[in-house]
């Protein structure tokens, strides 16, 4: 959408009431700059702007749109981003669903808020129809549909109710916070003012839609005209956050400090993101560990800021933390409020606690939540108007806390049976509600164990007394849990007892409960995986939660497992066997696991389906390197080569497409290389990994480099494995190719399956295609770095001239065999020496370059450029 048509649609609507408002305005200041970036899409103000009007064009035509509610079901955060503006637009509130809970949860929140429709993503229109109330419409985000001025949208006073956010609640269902307009903007605001956002910012969102902890990230960024960029945890898993962070030169990190953690945890020491100005941490307590943590990756100049928040009170405390003071050990303070917001800390009686005592942390405000959805009861317990100070609430957090010595806030832990589980707060009451539902149990408690010196949660453990006639099952506990609870609240452990402890007065004893060691994980290591596929995924188990051995009926998260392992276990399933949806509510033993691969494999005549990516190795700390596959189009898996890499460096191989016999092979090399980028950009960001190619798959690389090169992206050295030179026909005769893939596969260099006529059939397809498409293929001339690992037959028929007028950027070549066969000879010392020499090489180019500006070479003598 152009300028013209911004200023059209935004024009006549000068309110900044609503999240809405605050896109017009943005859209009309910064047209095109990028508001947001996610996998595979960027989005401009203008067209975020653009989508929001399509949706409030939908509301405003709902009988009763003004004041109403509406639900919002997407996983795509533009998406989500555009409803909410349009709702608002609109004069409705939103209430947002995340579709990775489970339906019994969203049935109860869409009776609990009553919504006038549920705005979807389309593919998720089905579910959304099977969770909505008779009646209720379910709408879709009209691309097709022109969006109208913003003048016919109805003004939004800003103390109307903007937002619905559910958490768990102490007594009864989940409840639902209300915030509004003018809260959500004053928060947001301050937020902003302390990070000194501006456009020039690009701000992490790696927090759903349903969390609190979004708004100062999104509301911030649209004051300021700065661009979002998106980032799943639970799809994408916290290990590859860091290469992320890089490769969309972040400037404003905000993440729970376990995801934090995690993110670092890989990182090299040596390792700084110069681009890293902010590390916001909230939503768990922060400890002197993590400002170490930022201080060591991050340039000089930046700041670690730690802050406190709650649903309630969207922005409590901030902390920003000077580079050069000392820190004790422990959790950090939280700071102080901004002008609108005060704290005191409470005793029992109610009496305010002197400095250093600890107490409940009670907050004053005029931009505190309005109260609770239909819940007076619980309004009553947790708010009271302030008689003194017109327009202010007191809100009784339930966070216990004390003031230091600094007039600093210090946070201090959940009171009562309410913790912070990864930066959700959970009520252990909701969760034993759902446990004594569960058929066989008799009485149980929920404890939390906490780390040493931090509050938030390690595992929640499930104390179970079962019924006389009922068999001890954690797996089958768990299973039930997942069917209402969402993952974050599901007990990691479960112990057995015949009885509860009590007190002398017969209640309760949960202090003797929190005192008893954590059980040790539940193992079944007896019982072996049964066949390959099982010993695989048992051996991912073992490498994630650092046990020697998995039995076949070990539950991964029983076995220790947690929400961000599982989400390292999710990518893996994902890029290895082709698993697209892992819920941690599914049953998550190796077993069961192995058995949904098989049956997603049962498909179409009974082949399984291929995918492009195959990890060699998956970890390691070395930037990791795909390898595009040679000319007959199979992945490189031979232990010889694996054991040259090291033990430290990741790699994937890429095969080509059609090899299952389930679809036709690519026919060009730019299909190829689109089709590639693609998946390896879904699974590492553009930047953070580094190409190599076998033989004429040089092409390809080349074509994708070249295309991320067009990206404004910086591309690591490309390694080639004796490319050709210059068009160099083979014969594709079936029978020809057959005995080349057999020969192949003899020496484990591949492990295609050529007794089965289905894939030896698509394996000669493949190798033709590829033929055709590279015979076809015009190269670019490609100026970027460039490492060559030759034979020398190749190399005299063209030499380096000839090799430099395809490759004209700062080249080495290495002659290390002298036929094409010769070079992964596993008899080939030179050939050894000269890949750890380019790896080297290409690791120490992405932290530097030498004085010409050509990569450092390990051994420069050993190849001639």
């Amino acid at each position: 959408m152009g300028t013209q048509a911004t200023d059209a649609m935004t024009s006549g609507h000068q309110s900044d009431a609503t999240f809405g408002d605050r896109l017009l305005r943005a859209a009309g200041r910064w047209p095109e700059n990028t508001a947001l970036v996610e996998v595979g899409r960027t989005v401009t103000y203008s067209a975020l702007a653009e989508a929001a009007c399509v949706v409030a064009n939908r509301i405003v035509e709902l009988p009763g749109a003004r004041g109403g509610i509406v639900a919002l079901l997407f996983e795509s955060r533009g998406d989500a981003l555009a409803a909410i503006a349009g709702v608002g637009l609109a004069g409705a509130a939103y209430v947002a669903l995340d579709p990775g809970d489970p339906d019994a949860r969203l049935r109860h929140i869409l009776g609990d808020a009553a919504p006038l429709a549920i705005v979807a993503a389309e593919a998720l229109v089905e579910r959304a129809k099977s969770l909505a109330a008779s009646g209720c419409p379910i709408l879709t985000i009209d691309r097709d549909r022109p969006p109208a001025p913003a003048n016919t949208f109805p003004r939004v006073d800003p103390t109307a109710l903007a937002t619905l956010i559910y958490t768990s609640a102490s007594t009864g269902p989940p409840k639902g916070v209300m915030q509004t307009h003018r809260n959500l903007r004053f928060h947001s605001d301050v937020y902003a003012r302390t990070l000194r956002i501006d456009e020039s910012d690009r701000i992490s969102l790696l927090y759903s839609m349903t969390f609190g902890a979004w708004i100062g990230d999104v509301l911030g960024a649209l004051a300021r005209g700065a661009t979002l960029c998106a980032y799943d945890v639970r799809r994408q898993g916290a290990r590859g956050l860091a290469d992320w962070l890089d490769a969309q030169r972040i400037t404003v990190l905000h993440a729970v400090p376990t995801v934090f953690r995690e993110a670092m945890a890989g990182v090299a020491p040596e390792r700084v993101f110069p681009h890293l100005r902010i590390v916001d941490l909230g939503g768990e307590s922060a400890l002197a560990s993590d400002v170490e943590l930022a201080r060591r990756h991050s340039a000089p100049d930046s700041v670690f800021i730690n802050q406190l928040g709650a649903t309630e009170v969207v922005l409590i405390a901030q902390h920003p933390i000077a580079r050069e003071r000392d820190l004790a050990d422990g959790p950090l303070p939280v700071g102080r409020c901004a002008q609108g917001v005060e704290v005191r800390i409470e005793r029992d009686d109610g009496s305010e606690a002197a400095c250093g005592e600890t107490g409940e942390i009670v907050v004053l405000s005029a931009y505190a939540s309005p109260g609770y959805w239909k819940r007076p009861d619980l309004d009553a317990r947790a708010f009271e108007e302030v008689a003194a100070r017109p327009g202010w609430r007191r809100y009784a957090t339930g966070d216990l806390g004390r003031i230091d010595e600094h007039g600093d806030l210090c946070f201090l832990g959940r009171r009562g049976s309410r913790v912070k589980v990864r930066g959700f707060s959970v009520d252990l009451s909701e969760i034993e509600r759902a446990l004594s539902a569960s058929p066989g149990v008799l009485r149980c408690a929920v404890v939390a164990k906490v780390g040493s010196f931090a509050p938030e949660v390690d595992r929640l453990v499930a104390h179970v007394v079962p019924a006389p006639d009922a068999v001890p099952d954690a797996r089958s506990l768990r299973r039930r849990l997942s069917d209402t609870l969402p993952g974050y609240m599901l007990p990691s452990a479960y112990q057995f007892h015949a009885a509860l402890p009590a007190t002398a007065s017969g209640k309760l004893d949960r202090r003797a409960l929190e005192a008893l060691p954590l059980p040790p994980p539940t193992a079944f290591e007896d019982d072996e995986p049964a066949g390959d596929l099982e010993r695989a995924i048992a051996a991912i188990f073992a490498e994630l939660l650092g046990r020697p051995r998995i039995g076949r009926h070990d539950d991964f998260f029983l076995a220790g497992g947690d929400s961000l392992r599982f989400a390292e276990l999710a990518v893996r399933l994902r890029v290895g066997y082709g698993m697209l949806r892992t819920s941690d509510r599914d049953e998550t033993t190796v077993a069961a696991i192995a058995r949904r691969i098989g049956e997603h494999r049962a498909t179409a005549g009974g082949t399984k389906s291929m995918p492009v990516l195959l990890p060699a190795r998956a970890t390691g700390k070395a930037l990791p390197l795909f390898l595009v596959h040679g000319r007959l189009g199979q992945a490189l898996v031979s232990p010889h080569f694996m054991q040259l890499i090291g033990d430290d460096q990741p790699l994937w191989s890429i095969q080509a497409r059609g090899l299952d016999g389930r679809r036709a092979p690519h026919t060009s090399v730019e299909d190829m290389a689109e089709d590639y980028l693609r998946e390896v950009s879904a699974l590492r960001p553009p930047g953070t990994f580094a190409l190599g190619a076998l033989c004429a798959g040089a092409y390809v690389a080349v074509e994708m480099a070249h295309r991320m090169r067009a990206a404004g992206v910086a591309v690591p050295p490309l390694l080639l494995l004796d490319p050709p030179l210059g068009v160099e026909s083979m014969d594709a005769a079936e029978s020809t190719l057959l005995q080349r893939l057999r020969r192949r596969r003899a020496e484990g260099k591949i492990t295609c399956d050529l007794d089965d006529p289905v894939y030896a059939r698509a394996a000669v397809d493949v190798a033709q295609a590829f033929e055709r498409a590279v015979r076809r293929h015009q190269p670019r001339r490609y100026d970027g770095p460039v490492f060559v690992l030759s034979s020398g037959s190749r190399l005299r028929r063209i030499g380096q001239e000839g090799l430099r007028l395809l490759y004209g950027g700062p080249l080495q070549c290495h002659e290390v065999a002298e036929t094409h066969r010769q070079v992964l000879d596993v008899r080939n010392p030179a050939f050894a020496k000269g890949l750890r020499a380019c790896l080297e090489a290409i690791r120490r180019s992405t932290a530097g370059s030498g004085p010409s500006g050509v990569p450092e070479a390990a051994d420069p003598a050993s190849g001639t450029a």
